[in-house]
C-alpha cells in the first residue's frame, strides 16, 4: 500500500476561520479525549474499579451511606450510571458517534 501525504497551506481570513481550522485539525485529539473519559471514568464502575484513591474513597462513603437504604443499587453506581447516561446523551445530541466499529 502506498502512502500519500498531502500538504497545504491555508491562510485564514479572520480569527473565526483560524479557530475553526484549529478545531478541525484537533478533531482526532478531541475524539481520543472523549474516548478516554468513557474508558477512565465510566468503564471502571462496571469492570475493575477505580485506581484513583479519591474516587475509590468517595464511592466507599456513598456505598456506606446507601447501605441504610433498602435499594439493591448503591448510590455510587446509580450516580455513575446517571453521569454516563448524560455523557452519552450529550454526545448524541451533538451528532457524535463514539462506536469503534467505524
Amino acid at each position: 500500500m502506498k502512502t500519500v501525504t498531502i500538504n497545504f497551506e491555508i491562510k485564514p481570513e479572520n480569527k473565526d476561520t483560524e479557530r475553526a481550522l484549529l478545531r478541525a485539525v484537533n478533531a482526532d485529539k478531541a475524539y481520543q479525549a472523549l474516548d478516554d473519559i468513557r474508558s477512565l471514568i465510566f468503564r471502571p464502575a462496571r469492570k475493575h474499579g477505580y485506581d484513583d484513591s479519591v474516587i475509590a474513597k468517595l464511592i466507599s462513603r456513598l456505598d456506606a451511606a446507601s447501605s441504610f437504604d433498602e435499594s439493591s443499587e448503591s448510590l455510587a453506581n446509580t450516580l455513575i450510571g446517571e453521569l454516563e447516561r448524560l455523557y452519552a446523551e450529550i454526545l448524541e445530541d451533538n451528532g457524535i458517534n463514539m462506536d469503534h466499529e467505524g
